[in-house]
């Protein structure tokens, strides 16, 4: 392979990287919970599924570009704000969601659908607003700029409250998973049989005849 193929590789991974693994978590793990995987995995799946890919995508698509601080010469918003608000964004999406399906009525393979197709078309707009930005304001997928952006969230005065907001942004997820991602068994039926006055059985209605005959 040429140089330039693993050039233009490089950069296409560098800038449209994220968007393509949100995407294709989003394609996997919605197919893998309506093809009825079940368990911990289940939850596992719809935790991302339901609490991240949505929220990122749309903000992907309204923030497709970065901006240099004057003062510490760093790209804003950093990735761990992207993070936040794709999260607190994938939460609006589900409620917003909600809201709109409630008078038709849905079921939870309704809302993966629903989630998963707004992620790509999300997807699809930030690739191409993206790819229409500056080359110097595009946003790109350094890992190196990653991984210190997230030692520098756990370090100073903010470290607590960075952990906090972890904490709770995993158990609202959890919470999202596990009510609407659980599978739903169907509606559950239960029979209660009474003994009428001639020591036979008999369901509701004779039970209510046999009563009424008590009283008499």
């Amino acid at each position: 392979m040429s140089a330039s193929g693993d050039t233009g590789i490089g950069r296409i991974t560098a800038e449209l990287g994220d968007l393509f693994a949100v995407t294709g978590y989003a394609v996997v793990a919605g197919g893998a919970i309506l093809l009825g995987v079940d368990g911990p995995l289940r939850v596992l799946l719809a935790a991302g599924l339901l609490g991240f890919c949505p929220g990122y995508a749309v903000v992907s698509l309204l923030l497709p570009r970065t901006m240099r601080s004057p003062s510490t010469g760093d790209r804003q918003p950093r990735w761990r704000h992207r993070s936040a608000l794709g999260v607190a964004t994938s939460v609006i999406l589900l409620v917003l969601a909600g809201v709109a399906l409630a008078p038709v009525g849905y079921d939870p393979a309704t809302l993966i659908g629903v989630v998963v197709g707004s992620t790509l078309i999300a997807s699809v707009g930030a690739a191409a607003r993206r790819l229409r930005t500056p080359p110097d304001q595009r946003l790109r997928l350094p890992i190196g700029p990653v991984v210190r952006d997230a030692r520098s969230a756990m370090n100073g005065a903010g470290a607590l409250l960075n952990v906090a907001l972890a904490i709770a942004v995993v158990v609202g997820m959890a919470t999202l998973a596990v009510g609407l991602a659980a599978p739903d068994h169907g509606e559950m039926y239960s029979e209660v049989a009474l003994v009428s006055e001639d020591g036979g059985q008999s369901a509701g209605g004779s039970g209510r005849t046999s009563a009424a005959r008590s009283r008499r």
